[in-house]
C-alpha cells in the first residue's frame, strides 16, 4: 500500500512508515496484512468536509474494483480521449468508458454546492459591507457635524484648522477602533457557523478580515475629514449662530 502524509501523522506519528504493516478494517478484521511501500503528499479526496483526510492507495492487481478512474496528464488531455478509448478496447473490448472530463471538472463536480452557496455568501457579504460603510459614514458625519458650534468656538479662541481636524480625527478614530474591535471579536465567534460552506478557506481568513477593516477604516476617516474640514472653513460667528 501507499499512504498519504495525513495517514502517517494520524496513525504513525514520527515513526518511519516504510516497511510498516497495516491491516484495514479494525481490530477484528480478517483482511490480509499490507506493507507500506511509499508515502505521497495529501491530495483532495473528494470529501469537502475533510479534503485532506488520511488515505491509502492499493494496487488494482491485488484489490479489484468494479469502477476505476484513469488520469492522463498532458498539455491537452482531452485530445487523447480517442487514444485512451482505443487502448482500453484493445485490452478488453467489454470495458465501457464513460464520464470523460478534465481534472478541473472532476473537482467541480464535488464542490458545486460549495461554489453556489459560497458565491451567495460573497454577494451578501459585499452588500452588507457596502451598507455598513455607508451607514458608518452617515453616522460619523452626523456626529461630526453636530460639533460645528464647538469647532467655531475653538477657532474663535485661536485654534488652528489642523488642530481642530486632529481633535475631530482622534475622537472619531477612538470610536471607530472600539466599534471595529467589538465587531471583529463577534465576527470571529460566529465565523464557525459558515465553515460548512467553505472549501479550502479558513473561517477566520485574515485577508477577508483585513479587507473589512480597511473599507470601514477608510469610510470612517472620510466621514471625519469632510464634515470637520467643512466646519473648520466656516466663519466662526456663523458656526456659533447655527444653533
Amino acid at each position: 500500500m501507499i499512504v498519504n502524509q495525513s495517514f502517517v501523522r494520524k496513525n504513525l506519528g514520527s515513526d518511519d512508515p516504510i516497511g510498516r504493516r497495516i491491516r484495514l478494517g479494525g481490530a477484528r478484521s480478517t483482511a490480509p496484512w499490507l506493507t507500506i511501500v511509499g508515502v505521497i503528499p495529501d491530495i483532495f479526496t473528494g470529501d469537502t468536509g475533510n479534503p485532506r483526510d488520511a488515505g491509502v492507495l492499493l494496487p488494482l492487481s491485488q484489490h479489484r474494483e468494479s469502477f476505476i478512474n484513469i488520469a492522463v496528464r498532458a498539455p491537452n488531455a482531452m485530445s487523447l480521449t480517442p487514444l485512451v478509448r482505443a487502448t482500453a478496447t484493445a485490452l478488453n473490448s467489454d470495458i465501457p468508458i464513460y464520464n470523460i472530463y478534465t481534472m478541473d471538472e472532476a473537482v467541480a463536480k464535488n464542490v458545486w454546492h460549495i461554489r453556489v452557496f459560497g458565491g451567495l455568501f460573497m454577494v451578501f457579504g459585499v452588500a452588507a459591507l457596502l451598507l455598513a460603510a455607508i451607514g458608518l459614514y452617515a453616522v460619523m458625519a452626523f456626529s461630526v457635524s453636530r460639533r460645528a458650534r464647538e469647532v467655531g468656538i475653538r477657532i474663535a479662541l485661536g485654534a488652528r484648522t489642523m488642530h481642530v481636524l486632529s481633535l475631530v480625527f482622534r475622537t472619531g478614530l477612538i470610536q471607530l477602533g472600539v466599534g471595529m474591535t467589538l465587531g471583529l471579536g463577534l465576527a470571529a465567534l460566529v465565523s464557525q457557523l459558515v465553515a460548512g460552506v467553505l472549501f479550502d478557506v479558513q473561517p477566520r481568513d485574515p485577508v477577508t478580515f483585513a479587507m473589512v477593516v480597511g473599507v470601514l477604516s477608510v469610510a470612517g476617516m472620510l466621514a471625519c475629514y469632510f464634515p470637520a474640514r467643512r466646519a473648520a472653513l466656516v466663519d466662526p460667528l456663523s458656526a456659533m449662530r447655527s444653533e
